[in-house]
């Protein structure tokens, strides 16, 4: 993969994520705290010198999401793909 193609992969997700972890900030509980950490993680994410820890960050919170998701009896096929993207950007974009 090309730098820049990765880069604006990169830049794209999290900036998408960054969005949809905003809308969810309004959510109660431990839903708040957890879009809370996903926006910081996609911010990160989405710069140029520390995108690695802001990936490993969203894969950690994305984890988290599915789990809860899971536990309440839903499947949440967008958090893997979003892992899935996050996996992707961290595995072929170079430094």
């Amino acid at each position: 993969m090309s730098t820049r193609v990765g880069q604006a992969l990169r830049v794209t997700a999290g900036f998408t994520l960054l969005v949809l972890s905003a809308r969810a900030l309004p959510s109660p509980g431990f839903v708040r705290w957890l879009a809370a950490a996903e926006v910081v993680a996609a911010a990160a994410f989405c710069l140029p010198r520390v995108w690695r820890v802001g990936g490993v960050g969203l894969l950690f919170v994305l984890g988290l999401a599915f789990g809860h998701h899971a536990m309440a009896g839903q499947f949440a096929a967008s958090l893997l793909f979003a892992a899935l993207v996050v996996c992707m950007a961290l595995t072929y974009e170079r430094p």
